[in-house]
């Protein structure tokens, strides 16, 4: 615990300000997910405490930005656990350091993870089809459009018209590369297609969190009467991770705070809460952490831990 402590506390010290550092979902979150897909079960804190540890600590530098130290602690978690390479801990971990590995450009390691994971899944595996995302993410950020479409069109046939996390980001990356190459044809296929998708579900966001997003944003916010608590938050959301991306820490604060009250009045599904509302937490501890506000910060960051471990000691 001492040499754990003194590894985070060297850098908690200079938080990266990186677009990833702001959550739209996070490593925690996409474990619970893919573990479930796997077992069919949640991932439980009770699962291995002294390995739980080390993930918190790797998911602790992964949403400061601090990548390489988030993949070191993720792989000392699988060697503390002992897991075997084919089991359902090792493919989810290393499912996430592979998504890591592209958050830094290293593509080439990225694919070594990938196929680690690839040769331990059966192809009609659903989590498969989540691997397939990822490949398909890791072609697109270098520049190989065609391998990244026909991995998320492997993926779509895998997943079987099934509501999986990164549904969106599936369709809206066909989408993206189809109009690119003026197939329009098959663009209205496909968008035809994603018109099907439950936003009631949880999905794993990767959209770009640019100004023309934060301007619809803010113009539905203003001009639309009938939002729903939950559209509201999620509009609201939206604008306080745009402002905290551009270094606009209070504006972001006051937002996040928004949400979370929106949030509270009109709690999401049941589904969706244990996923959604520890990442808002965090990132409200993020403006606080920014702001120096260090005793606020540390609220913040219980509570997310709270409503973590509430729902997967269950």
């Amino acid at each position: 615990m001492e040499k754990l402590a003194s590894d985070f506390q060297q850098y908690i010290n200079f938080p990266c300000i990186q677009l990833h550092s702001f959550m739209k979902t996070d490593d925690f979150n996409m474990i619970d997910l893919y573990y479930s897909m796997l077992t069919g079960q949640n991932f439980s804190l009770n699962n291995n405490p002294t390995t739980m540890i080390y993930i918190h600590v790797a998911f602790s530098f992964s949403n400061l930005g601090f990548y390489k130290q988030a993949i070191q602690f993720y792989e000392q978690g699988i060697s503390v656990g002992k897991f075997s390479i084919d089991s359902p801990e090792s493919k989810v971990l290393y499912l996430i350091i592979d998504y890591l590995y592209s958050h830094l450009s290293e593509y080439d390691t990225a694919r070594i993870y990938i196929g680690i994971v690839l040769s331990c899944l059966d192809e009609t595996d659903l989590l498969a089809s989540e691997l397939f995302n990822h490949i398909g993410d890791v072609e697109n950020k270098d520049k190989n459009e065609d391998n990244a479409l026909s991995c998320y069109q492997e993926a779509l046939k895998i997943a079987n018209y099934q509501d999986i996390p990164s549904l969106p980001n599936i369709y809206r990356n066909i989408i993206g590369i189809l109009k690119k190459k003026r197939n329009f044809q098959e663009v209205s296929v496909y968008e035809e297609q994603a018109k099907e998708i439950d936003y009631n579900q949880y999905h794993i966001s990767t959209l770009e969190l640019g100004k023309k997003i934060f301007e619809t944003c803010k113009n539905q916010l203003e001009n639309e009467t009938n939002l729903t608590p939950i559209q509201r938050g999620d509009l609201l959301y939206k604008v306080g991770l745009y402002l905290m991306k551009n270094n606009d820490f209070q504006g972001a604060l006051t937002n996040l705070l928004e949400a979370k009250k929106s949030f509270l009045e009109e709690p999401p599904s049941w589904h969706r809460f244990p996923r959604q509302l520890p990442t808002l937490f965090d990132n409200i501890a993020f403006a606080y952490l920014f702001l120096r506000d260090h005793l606020k910060a540390l609220a913040m960051w219980k509570k997310a831990i709270d409503i973590r471990n509430s729902f997967c000691s269950n």
